[in-house]
This record gives C-alpha cells, sequence and structure tokens, in this order.
C-alpha cells in the first residue's frame, strides 16, 4: 500500500451506518476469482487530527489488498473542514488523475458539475445496471440502491453512477458541563432560553478559571441545529402552501438574533467565523475554557479524560436529544443516505472494487471495519467476548485518535456509526444516544429534491449560498443590524438563480405529498 500526499485543503465528513446482511456472506462474488493483482486508487480525507500521516502498514488495508488481490494507493489529502473538496477534486479531474473510488456528493453545482462531466465522457461506472447484471452478487448494494431516498441520487436519466452512503439521523451532540450546572445551582437546559441561562452564569462565573467563551464551534454549519429550533425546518420549509428556503424565514431571522444576542453578551466564542481544525474546538471545550460545543457524538470518548486532567471533578454530558426552541427540536439531519461512493470505469477489474464495497457492508466486513482482524488486532471466548487486545497495535495504527473512529485507508469509503468495541467508545452511551434517537419523530430533513434541478443549479447566476456566508456572520457581530438589513439580505438571495429554483420546485412538487421530516426507523 502506498500512500500519497495531495494538496492541504478543507474536507469534510459525514457520519454513515452500514447495516450488513448475512445474505452477503453468502452470496458475494468468490474472492478466489482475483488472480491478476491490480492497482486501485483511493481518495481519503483526513479531517480532524491535523494531518497525521496514515499509517503504510495497516492490517486492516493488507487484509483487503490480500484478499481481493489488490495493491492500494492511498491518496491523502489533509484538511481542516469540507469547504473545497470538489474543487481539489475538479483541479485532479482536469490533470486526468480520477481516482479508482472516490466519495460524491449528489447536491451543490460544483459536485453535480462534476459528477456529470464523468458520467457523461463515461468515466465512472454505472452500479444499477453492474447490480442488476450481476443478481445476487451485491446484495447489501442492492438495499443501499433499492431504497426510496436513493432516488435523489439519480443524476442522469434516472440512472444510479454512485452507491449512496448509509447514514442513520445525524449524530451531532449538544456537550456541555454538568460540572458547572451543579456548582451554578441550575439544571440541565431543555430548551434554548434555559441555555442562554447556563451560557451567561457560566461565562460570568468562569468556574475552572480559564478564560471562558461560552459556545465554540469554529464555522457556522452547527448554528444550523439552533436555527432549526427557531423555524422548524433544514433546507426548505412550507409558508403560505409554498416551497421557501428556511434562511428566508421570519424563524431564521429570530434564530440570527439570538446568536447576535450571545456574540454581543461574550457567550459566543469571537473565533467562531475562523474555518479552522474542529481539534481545536473541542479542545478549547475540553481544557475548561468552553461551557458549549456541538458535535459528533463520538466526541466525548475524549472529553472525560482531557477534562480531568484539568479539573478532576469535571462531568461532560450531552444535552436533550430533542433541546427546545420556539418552533421545535433544535436538530436537523439529512436524510438516510450521505453523499455517494463512485468507481471509476478505466480501473483495471471495476467488479472487483464494488465487490470490496459488497464485502465492507456485511457483518464481516464491519467487524473487520470496526475491531479490526480477530487474532491479530484481538480475541475473543467462545461466548464472543473480547478476552485480549493489541494495545500496541491499535496505537499505531491510529485507532482512536483524539478520539475519532479507525482511520484505515479509507476511512469515508465505508463508515460506521455504531463502532462497536472500537477503542474510545463507550458502548453503553451509543447505545444510549441511537435508544432516545429512535424515538424522536418528525426531525426536520432534506427533501428528496433538495439540490434539483440540476440544469437550474448549473446555470451562471448569483451563488446564492455565497450570499448567505456573506451576511450570516455579519448578522451574528453585529456588522450588520438584522432589522435594518434583512430586507435586502432577502432582496440579494432571491436574485438570480434562486428564484428560478423556488418557482420550479413548487411547479413540481405539492407540499402535501412530501415531508419536511425524518422519522428514523432501526
Amino acid at each position: 500500500m502506498t500512500v500519497c500526499l495531495t494538496l492541504a485543503i478543507l474536507l469534510g465528513s459525514g457520519m454513515v451506518f452500514s447495516a450488513g446482511s448475512k445474505e452477503g456472506d453468502v452470496e458475494a462474488a468468490s474472492h478466489s476469482q482475483y488472480e491478476k493483482k491490480i492497482k486501485v486508487s483511493l481518495m481519503h480525507r483526513l479531517l480532524f487530527h491535523n494531518g497525521q500521516p496514515l499509517v503504510e502498514d495497516d492490517k486492516v488495508m493488507e487484509y483487503l489488498e490480500d484478499k481481493f488481490n489488490v495493491e492500494f494507493e492511498i491518496i491523502n489529502v489533509p484538511a481542516i473542514n469540507h469547504a473545497k473538496i470538489f474543487e481539489i477534486m475538479q483541479m485532479m479531474i482536469s490533470t486526468g488523475e480520477v481516482p479508482d473510488i472516490f466519495e460524491m456528493k449528489n447536491g451543490g453545482a460544483l459536485p453535480v458539475q462534476i459528477a456529470l462531466s464523468l458520467i457523461g465522457h463515461d468515466k465512472v461506472t454505472d452500479i444499477g445496471q453492474i447490480v442488476k447484471d450481476n443478481p445476487g452478487r451485491y446484495p447489501n448494494i442492492k438495499k443501499n440502491l433499492d431504497h426510496p431516498h436513493a432516488d435523489a441520487f439519480r443524476l442522469v436519466d434516472g440512472k444510479l453512477h454512485m452507491m449512496p452512503r448509509d447514514m442513520r439521523m445525524w449524530a451531532h451532540t449538544w456537550y456541555a458541563r454538568k460540572d458547572w450546572m451543579d456548582k451554578l445551582g441550575l439544571s440541565v437546559p431543555t430548551n434554548v432560553d434555559e441555555l442562554y441561562t447556563y451560557l451567561k452564569r457560566s461565562v460570568a462565573e468562569d468556574p475552572d478559571g480559564k478564560g471562558n467563551v461560552g459556545w465554540t464551534n469554529g464555522g457556522t454549519w452547527m448554528f444550523n441545529h439552533l436555527y432549526t429550533g427557531f423555524h422548524g425546518a433544514k433546507i426548505w420549509a412550507v409558508r403560505d402552501g409554498k416551497y421557501i428556503q428556511a434562511r428566508l424565514t421570519e424563524g431564521q431571522k429570530e434564530g440570527l438574533k439570538y446568536m447576535n444576542r450571545l456574540y454581543e453578551e461574550g457567550l459566543l466564542d469571537p473565533d467562531f467565523p475562523v474555518l479552522k481544525s474542529q481539534i481545536d474546538d473541542a479542545n478549547k471545550f475540553a481544557s475548561g475554557r468552553a461551557a458549549l460545543y456541538v458535535h459528533a457524538l463520538k466526541s466525548i470518548s475524549k472529553f472525560g479524560p482531557q477534562l480531568r486532567q484539568y479539573n478532576p471533578d469535571s462531568e461532560a454530558i450531552i444535552l436533550p436529544l430533542d433541546l427546545q426552541g420556539p418552533k421545535g427540536m433544535c436538530r436537523m439531519s439529512g436524510l438516510g443516505f450521505y453523499e455517494g461512493i463512485m468507481v471509476s470505469s478505466e480501473v483495471d477489474d471495476p467488479l472487483r472494487c464494488w465487490d470490496m464495497i459488497e464485502f465492507l457492508k456485511t457483518e464481516e466486513g464491519i467487524e473487520l471495519w470496526d475491531n479490526g482482524i480477530e487474532g491479530v488486532h484481538f480475541k475473543k471466548d467462545a461466548e464472543g467476548n473480547v478476552t485480549w487486545r493489541n494495545e500496541e497495535l491499535y496505537k499505531h495504527e491510529l485507532w482512536g485518535l483524539e478520539g475519532l473512529q479507525p482511520f484505515h485507508g479509507i476511512k469515508m469509503l465505508v463508515d460506521h456509526v455504531n463502532y462497536r468495541g472500537a477503542d474510545g467508545y463507550d458502548p453503553k452511551l451509543t447505545d444510549w444516544f441511537w435508544s432516545t434517537a429512535g424515538k424522536l419523530k418528525d426531525i426536520p430533513t432534506d427533501p428528496m429534491w433538495s439540490w434539483a434541478p440540476l440544469e437550474i443549479a448549473l446555470e451562471l447566476g448569483t451563488p446564492y449560498e455565497q450570499i448567505w456566508q456573506r451576511y450570516e456572520p455579519a448578522f451574528i457581530t453585529g456588522e450588520l443590524d438584522i432589522d435594518t438589513y434583512w430586507d435586502e439580505f432577502v432582496q440579494e438571495f432571491r436574485k438570480g438563480v434562486y428564484e428560478k429554483i423556488e418557482d420550479w420546485v413548487n411547479s413540481t412538487y405539492d407540499p402535501k405529498d412530501y415531508a419536511l421530516t425524518y422519522n428514523p426507523q432501526w
């Protein structure tokens, strides 16, 4: 396995879940057929861990290389966020360097443009047709393709050129300090008013004496959970019987006023506009310098030990998953899938690449990805209990680095939510989260067509996402008064391509027929 380093750019991550099927263990292709060794390049997004290089002797990757008779070339893209992944991909494609296996979004002007270009030039495989032509070979992939939400990934003529990656409800959580609440005589916040009180008191009294900045998060993306509690939507909302972008609603305006109040009163980290490593934000919370941090469930595994280094009596907790705003819970989610996987049509054996992805979605593959190789990374007794763990090997291969899942060489290829037994994870915590999350109803989410239509999205026009990115931090910091400049923002947002998209959406879809909420079933 060779590891190559590309430009240091801004990329991202998502949380996904693969439900394996025993059927796949039976019907998947026989791997003894792979007589010729082939080279397979994989684009890997290095996120969260400040460019820590992957090890070249990762035993899981070596296992896959041996099982499928391949030699991996890992194309590393160190990153601190996901803002520019497709800019670098566009550069790679322009030079003819299309990876053999890579991630692709099914929305957004630039990702869709790249995908359409690859499809139009026959550079990627049609996984839908491959599954049809090979009945029984890809049962787990087929489950993804047969899911109703997969329709959102049909970019050309109703065909599927990418496999939608599994995902549950986004496992984002609100982290706070329970020991501070106890010291201040406060209850655990259940709504945004109580959250404000907790921030106000904890910043004023600074229980750890570290210079508490209040709520810390680099960038503004996680603020969308808060906004959801003010307008009850994610991307699109229904107002007066019509679809409208949630950012144009009065609820969005009120959510911005809430954030502006936090900023003006010193309850929001003044560094929030800076896109930086998410590790920096997490460390600020974990060292007692912040009262609130919103991130993935996996972060809790590092907070406890780090906090206790600074304060032995510290206790980090997760706020209620249905923390309430004026219009509902401060929580949003994607659909059942997030992003997709494409395979190049120019790799020597495309079916072998899909065989590997199918394997990683089986129970055996999930066990391998989550815990490693039995007998190498761990041992079990007859009852299935782990009796030994190769801690030195786990450490060498960066398992649990910064409280995160194992990286291996293709972390984002087929990723899972429940890292069963992986170093740094608390099974009771994950079980609690998913059992609690499973009881939530009507979580605001994307509509199936949230980025459609492609023709309009690719037209030249004012990119309204960039307009939002310009106004949002200005409203929060008070650089622009919200009441004074709100109409100007709405008018500018509506110019150009947005009006065409809104007209198309409302002429194509009836709000009575398409829910904008997600009721997870697992």
